[in-house]
């Protein structure tokens, strides 16, 4: 009960609130011994804690949760979590830590054959390529990720992609 009153907080971003809920959900999985819950705490505090803007904090919880999703072996969630690094680290301009691990998630993205979440990727290192200057680079990436979406029928995502691209050579 304590997660699903958490996330509620978190959803109706009253995080002090969200926050107190899923700490107490932690510590009753902690004391039960549930790696699975308690690594998908984990996940939920750090979404709380970037939403503050506290990227260490989040880093820290985010961190925990890809530890523990190595030892299941769980690559989907494992490249989800590298993904949530990767962005708290373009958020802060760590261009280098961000690409680091945006790629990594591209690559378990590319071997589960997870066509969306590679078009995902792809336009989150597009954009890092394009805050570091490198615009073609940041082009290449994201004409990757229209191809990908054209394939899938997303057009509200082709849409934004382009839109993206536009900026590109305004700059």
């Amino acid at each position: 009960i304590n997660m699903n009153i958490g996330l509620l907080y978190h959803e109706l971003m009253d995080n002090p609130n969200a926050l107190d809920y899923l700490q107490n959900a932690l510590k009753v999985y902690e004391d039960i011994g549930d790696n699975m819950s308690i690594t998908d705490v984990n996940i939920s505090i750090a979404q709380v804690y970037q939403q503050m803007s506290d990227y260490p904090k989040a880093l820290e919880y985010y961190l925990r949760s890809l530890k523990s999703y190595e030892v299941m072996g769980d690559k989907n969630k494992i490249a989800m979590v590298n993904g949530a690094i990767g962005g708290i680290y373009s958020e802060q301009s760590d261009y280098q830590r961000a690409l680091d691990y945006y790629k990594k998630a591209l690559r378990t993205h590319v071997e589960l054959g997870d066509k969306f979440n590679i078009a995902i990727n792809d336009g989150n290192i597009g954009n890092v390529y394009f805050n570091k200057g490198d615009f073609l680079q940041s082009l290449d990436y994201h004409f990757k990720s229209i191809r990908i979406y054209e394939e899938l029928g997303q057009k509200n995502n082709i849409a934004y992609e382009y839109q993206i691209i536009g900026n590109i050579y305004m700059e």
